[in-house]
């Protein structure tokens, strides 16, 4: 006689290995989304703005997703805190520009980065000086 062979249990079994693998990679992404709400980043700015009277400007801010870095007449705000390893910010006002003359509508830094921006108006740096947990 001819066993029959039952192909259902192995079936079953790899498709619940594939479901918990998708619910752990969404976990993931989740996670690190909700995670970077929880951080603050203490940023570094340094410049002096140019116009009718030349102001210079440095100081520490400490600052959240959605909330904003203000350097001189430009204005950027952090989009996204990463893990304690990056912060990416988008310009909110200003023409800004890096040093290699290339137009910047956003960025990412890394913590113990330090980079130099102008626009029209104002020259500044931005470093990351640390990643904190709320």
């Amino acid at each position: 006689m001819e066993e029959k062979k039952n192909y259902k249990k192995p079936l079953l079994i790899a498709a619940a290995a594939v479901l918990l693998v998708i619910i752990a990679v969404a976990g993931i992404f989740t996670a690190n989304r909700y995670a970077s709400e929880h951080y603050r980043a203490v940023v570094y700015v340094a410049g002096e703005s140019h116009g009718e009277t030349d102001e210079a400007f440095e100081g520490q801010q400490i600052c959240g997703v959605g909330q904003q870095i203000t350097a001189g007449r430009v204005i950027l705000k952090v989009t996204k805190i990463d893990w304690k390893e990056s912060v990416s910010f988008e310009t909110v006002q200003g023409d800004l520009r890096d040093s290699s003359e290339d137009a910047v509508t956003g960025d990412t830094l890394a913590k113990g980065e330090r980079k130099y921006y102008h626009s029209s108006d104002t020259s500044f740096s931005v470093a990351i000086r640390r990643i904190e947990k709320d």
